[in-house]
């Protein structure tokens, strides 16, 4: 398995992965299977062209085939500039457990180190997913905050957990007094 920063060559791999997480987990992605399905190709070629303050990392097989994804951007503005957020995980159901989310993460959490001036890295994830919980709590998130009913998904609504990283991750975070 590799781990890179994903370009615009990498927009129909990009798109299709999109597509299928979409499809699979709906209740993982704010986005909705149909309204992605009917944006251009260059749509997903411009949100992963990486720029200062917004990237795409995909996880690669052996074969060089795309298994997994998770986008960074920092909040823009000056009051917000000390946030950033993750979006859009998604690891192929046949690659889960096998080290993919975690070396998208790690790998994160090292660009995002090295970014100055950043407090928080924050990411939103479905409250039964206890998978992904179990990862982010691994790496240091903690859930900060529940929205009930954040999503409706298949005539259902689902609640969506706030999870917050401290940055930079060598500085202790105290609890609240």
């Amino acid at each position: 398995m590799s781990v890179r920063i994903l370009t615009s060559g990498d927009a129909d791999a990009f798109r299709a992965l999109r597509l299928e997480g979409l499809g699979l987990n709906p209740e993982s992605f704010g986005a909705h299977l149909a309204d992605e399905a009917t944006l251009p190709l260059g749509e997903f070629a411009r949100r992963i062209t990486p720029t200062d303050s917004a990237w795409v990392l995909g996880a690669f097989d052996e074969g060089g085939v795309l298994r997994g994804v998770m986008g960074w951007y920092r909040e823009p503005g000056a009051k917000r500039a000390h946030r950033s957020m993750l979006w859009g995980a998604y690891v192929q159901p046949s690659h889960r457990r096998s080290g993919h989310g975690a070396a998208l993460l790690s790998a994160i959490l090292d660009r995002v180190d090295a970014v100055p001036g950043l407090r928080h890295l924050q990411l939103h994830v479905w409250s039964g997913n206890l998978a992904a919980k179990s990862l982010y709590a691994k790496f240091g998130f903690r859930s900060v905050a529940v929205h009930p009913e954040s999503l409706q998904v298949n005539g259902q609504f689902i609640d969506e957990e706030l999870w917050v990283l401290t940055l930079p991750r060598n500085v202790p975070v105290l609890p609240p007094a």
